[in-house]
Order: C-alpha cells, then sequence, then structure tokens
C-alpha cells in the first residue's frame, strides 16, 4: 500500500500519460509540483504505467462487452419477433401485401408485383397453424407420446412389446384354428 501523498503524485502521472504526455512533459510539471530527483520520478512513473495499462485493459474489456450487447441488440431488431411475423401472414392471407414472383415477360425473366394467389394463401395458412400449434394434436394422436409411443419403427420393439406381440400372434392363432 503506498502513502498517500504518493498515490496522489502516481495519480497525477496517469493524468498526463491519459493526455498523451511523454516523459519530459509529465517530469516537468511534475518537478515543478514536487521538487523530487530524476529517479524517484522514474520509480513512480514506472508504477503509474503499469497501472494505467491495468486501466486501459479493464477500460478495453468494458467497451468490448458493451459492442458486444449492443451487437446483440442491434442483431435481434433484424429479426422478425413472432407478433410481426404473424402479422405478415395474415396480411398475405388476406391479399394485403403484394409479393414479387419472377415471370416470362418477353423472353426475359423479371420479378413482378402480384396479388397473393391461393397457393400464396394456403401456405400462410399452414405457416400460421405451425406457429400457433394447430397441428401439435393431430401429431401427438399419431406418434404417442415417449412412454407410449403408437408407432415403434421395425427393428426397435422392447422386450415387453415383442412378448406382447408374440402373445397376440399366438391368441389369433388359436382363435381362427376353433
Amino acid at each position: 500500500m503506498l502513502k498517500p501523498n504518493k498515490q496522489v503524485q502516481i495519480d497525477f502521472i496517469i493524468d498526463r500519460l491519459k493526455l498523451g504526455y511523454d516523459r519530459g512533459k509529465i517530469l516537468s510539471k511534475f518537478v515543478k509540483k514536487w521538487h523530487m530527483s530524476d529517479r524517484s520520478f522514474d520509480r513512480l512513473l514506472k508504477q503509474a504505467k503499469t497501472e494505467y495499462s491495468v486501466l486501459q485493459r479493464r477500460l478495453k474489456k468494458v467497451k468490448n462487452d458493451l459492442d458486444l450487447q449492443d451487437g446483440i441488440e442491434q442483431h435481434k431488431k433484424l429479426i422478425a419477433d413472432a407478433n410481426e411475423r404473424k402479422e405478415i401472414l395474415t396480411k398475405i392471407l388476406r391479399g394485403q401485401i403484394p409479393l414479387n414472383k419472377p415471370m416470362v415477360v418477353d423472353g426475359l425473366i423479371q420479378t413482378v408485383e402480384v396479388v397473393p394467389d391461393w397457393m400464396d394463401r394456403k401456405n400462410a395458412i399452414a405457416e400460421l397453424n405451425k406457429m400457433e400449434g394447430d397441428y401439435a394434436e393431430t401429431a401427438l394422436r399419431i406418434k404417442g407420446d415417449k412412454e407410449n409411443p403408437l408407432f415403434t419403427p421395425a427393428g426397435q420393439l422392447t422386450d415387453d412389446q415383442f412378448q406382447q406381440l408374440l402373445k397376440s400372434a399366438r391368441e389369433f392363432k388359436t382363435s381362427r384354428g376353433k
């Protein structure tokens, strides 16, 4: 721990380093304020440069963190949120947003602004249904759940499922044989 006076002197040097002063300019101002030898000043200058570089690294890290956060926020602004996507799909479904479609005009492919046709509207409805989860119930009825799958791919029967299948086959065989 430095004496308070030494810390004041180091802070004085750091302030001049921040302003971009070189050793000679700092020394002349320092000697006017504190009557001290060059050797003592150089020791303090070395300490001040160390503290200044630590301070610079901290500031650089904070700046990089702020730049990263700003970049993330800017990126988030570029991505449409779910409500905005739903609004656009709804406008397509209602024919309120003209779409650009490639068409052959005079032998050249050009994009022409057109009102959404039936397929565009149907696709918008399907996409909205997916976003709202309207197909989830149907998918659950087809797949079942993890504990009770309704469909198991071939070659992936558990031992219990195989025993149950074998038992059902035997019962079927005996019921037909009678």
